[in-house]
């Protein structure tokens, strides 16, 4: 008899432990979007309303017949998530605005949709109209003198990360510490962080995985002394691996974060050409 009450208790305690963690947890509820449209040769911050948002959430932008766009730079508060969008090259029109619950034991999600409050538009096109033709003048010939130019990328190093961690390891710390030389160095370029992942996982918990890995990067870089407006961040899970085998021996090295410099931003996709080859 006493043994049945034990592992009567022991259930109940059991089914209290499984509810209080799906409580924990709860479906969204999104209100609002601002701003609520974009042009899609950008990337824009926006800021997502509502209510119930779990720490683990994460933003889509979804359109029937189209990849979704997965939102970066998350800050999650209970009522308010921040985050960016890169519509480059997105088909113009109305999308829905997607915010998702991660159950934190049963990775289970929890979506709500506010459907069509998102609108994607291609800028504005100007008319050109070409100069006159200016009289030719006889100029001088200049011998130019020649410039050797280093590029600064060649000592730049990827940061490497442990499965499914965003910290930074103590053995990255002398690469961090590098990079934040050079990149002192070059004041007037932009940098651009391009978090990875390794093929296991869901490719929309990967996309945030790299984003963390790219923030925990930032972070460093800017205690250590880097502006953080010129900081970018993209995020790639695990689409654009370095070494593409199944085993630890490739997947090390497509868990990182790879750093590069530019005289302007470049978009997403021109931002691999300096990742680590």
């Amino acid at each position: 008899m006493q043994k049945k009450l034990i592992v009567t208790v022991l259930s109940l305690v059991l089914l209290l432990s499984i509810t209080a963690i799906a409580l924990g947890c709860p479906v969204p509820e999104v209100a609002s979007v601002s701003p609520n449209n974009g042009l899609n040769n950008q990337s824009v911050n926006i800021v997502v309303s509502g209510a119930k948002f779990h720490k683990s959430a994460y933003v889509k932008l979804t359109k029937a017949g189209q990849p979704d766009i997965i939102a970066t730079n998350l800050e999650v508060a209970k009522e308010q998530i921040t985050c960016a969008v890169d519509l480059s090259g997105k088909a113009e029109g109305q999308w829905d605005v997607v915010v998702v619950n991660i159950g934190s034991m049963s990775k289970k999600e929890k979506p709500a949709v506010l459907a069509g409050a998102f609108t994607i538009n291609a800028p504005a096109v100007k008319e050109v109209k070409p100069e006159p033709t200016p009289e030719p003048q006889l100029q001088p010939t200049l011998i130019p003198t020649p410039v050797v130019k280093v590029d600064p990328n060649k000592d730049l190093k990827p940061i490497y990360f442990d499965f499914d961690k965003s910290n930074i390891r103590d053995d990255q710390t002398s690469a961090l510490d590098l990079n934040v030389r050079i990149l002192k160095d070059n004041p007037d370029l932009h940098i651009v962080l391009g978090g990875h992942a390794d093929e296991r996982g869901a490719k929309d918990y990967n996309i945030q995985l790299s984003s963390r890995r790219a923030q925990s990067v930032k972070k460093y870089l800017v205690d250590n002394g880097i502006d953080a407006n010129r900081i970018v961040i993209y995020a790639y899970g695990e689409e654009y691996p370095l070494a593409t085998g199944h085993d630890e021996s490739s997947w090390w090295q497509n868990r990182r974060v790879d750093v590069s410099l530019w005289e302007s931003v470049p978009t997403k996709e021109q931002a691999l050409e300096k990742g680590t080859k």
